[in-house]
C-alpha cells in the first residue's frame, strides 16, 4: 500500500513538472524564478493528491489549473491572454489524453471503470500509458511551436483560437462524464479520437495564424524600409541638385572676380566677396544624423 501511494504521488509530481515545463517553454520571462517553479510544482502535486486520495470536490483536475494560471501571471512577461491560452491548451492536452486512453481501455480492451480507478494492474498500465502519451504530446507541441515571441495575433484571431480550444475542452469533459455513466464501446473511443485530432488541429491552427502574422509583420517592416530608402534617395537627390547649382554659381562668380581683377579695383572685388559670404552663410548644412560632424561644422563657422 505504501508503494502504491508513493507511485501515485510520483505520478502527480511528474504531471506537475510537465505542466510547469510546458509553460516555461511557451511563455517568456526575463528573470529567474526557480522558487516560483518549485512552489507551483508542489501546489499542483498537493492538489492532485488531495483529489485522488481524499476525493475533495474543490481539488478537481480542472480547478487545479488555477494554480498554473496564477503562476503564469506572476512569473512571465507575456500578456494575461497568452498565459490563459497556453494554460487552456495544457489543460486540453491533459484532458484529451486521459479521455482517449480511458475510452480505449474501456471501449476496446473492455476494462471496467472500477479496475481503472482502484489499485489494479490495469490502473498501472492506464496511468503509465496516459502519462507517456501526455509527455509525447507535450514535447511535440513544444518542438512544433514557433519561437517568434515578438509576434502578436489580432483580437479576432486570438478569440477564435481561444473559443475553439474552450469548446474542445467542454466537449471532452462532457464526453468523459458520459463515458463514466454508460458503456459506449468502440464508438465512444472513435468520438474521443476525433476530438483528439481536433485539439491537435487547434494547435496547428495557432501556428498557422502565428506564421501568417509574422509574415504580415515582415511585409510591414519591408514597406517601412522601402519608404525610408525612398525618402533618403529623395534627400540625396536634392543635395546633389544643390551641389550642381552651387558649382555653377561658383564658376560664374569666379569669372566675375577674374574680370574685376583685370580692372585693378580691389574694393569692388572685396564688395563682391562680401556679398558671396552673406549669400552662402544662410545655406544650412545637410544633416546626416552624426552629432560629431554637426558640431565640427558649427565650430568651423
Amino acid at each position: 500500500m505504501i508503494a502504491w501511494t508513493v507511485f501515485e504521488i510520483g505520478i502527480n509530481l511528474f504531471q506537475a513538472v510537465l505542466i510547469t515545463y510546458f509553460l516555461n517553454k511557451q511563455l517568456v520571462s526575463s528573470r529567474s524564478h526557480r522558487a516560483a517553479d518549485a512552489m507551483c510544482i508542489a501546489l499542483i502535486a498537493v492538489f492532485l493528491t488531495a483529489h485522488l486520495f481524499f476525493d475533495m470536490p474543490i481539488a478537481s483536475d480542472t480547478v487545479m489549473f488555477i494554480i498554473p494560471i496564477v503562476y503564469g501571471l506572476i512569473v512571465f512577461d507575456d500578456k494575461w491572454r497568452m498565459v490563459l491560452l497556453w494554460n487552456i491548451i495544457a489543460l486540453l492536452i491533459f484532458t484529451v489524453v486521459v479521455n482517449l486512453t480511458s475510452s480505449f481501455y474501456v471501449g476496446v480492451l473492455n476494462v471496467g471503470w472500477e479496475q481503472l480507478l482502484n489499485t489494479t494492474p490495469e490502473r498501472v498500465g492506464f496511468v503509465v500509458s496516459t502519462n507517456l502519451l501526455t509527455l509525447i504530446f507535450i514535447t511535440t507541441t513544444i518542438e512544433l511551436s514557433s519561437k517568434r515571441r515578438n509576434v502578436k495575433l489580432s483580437w479576432h484571431s486570438f478569440s477564435l483560437l481561444l473559443g475553439l480550444n474552450v469548446l474542445c475542452l467542454v466537449a471532452i469533459e462532457l464526453l468523459f462524464a458520459m463515458g463514466m455513466d454508460s458503456d459506449l464501446g468502440e464508438r465512444f473511443t472513435s468520438i474521443c479520437l476525433c476530438l483528439f485530432v481536433i485539439s491537435i488541429l487547434s494547435i496547428i491552427l495557432y501556428e498557422i495564424m502565428l506564421r501568417s502574422a509574422y509574415k504580415q509583420r515582415q511585409y510591414e517592416l519591408d514597406i517601412h524600409r522601402l519608404e525610408l530608402t525612398q525618402k533618403y534617395n529623395n534627400e540625396m537627390q536634392s543635395v546633389y541638385e544643390d551641389i550642381a547649382v552651387f558649382r555653377h554659381d561658383i564658376k560664374h562668380h569666379m569669372q566675375i572676380i577674374e574680370q574685376m581683377s583685370t580692372t585693378q579695383d580691389s574694393r569692388e572685388i572685396h564688395n563682391h566677396i562680401d556679398k558671396l559670404n552673406e549669400r552662402f552663410s544662410v545655406i544650412q548644412p545637410y544633416s546626416t544624423g552624426n552629432v560629431c560632424i554637426f558640431r565640427q561644422h558649427l565650430n568651423r563657422n
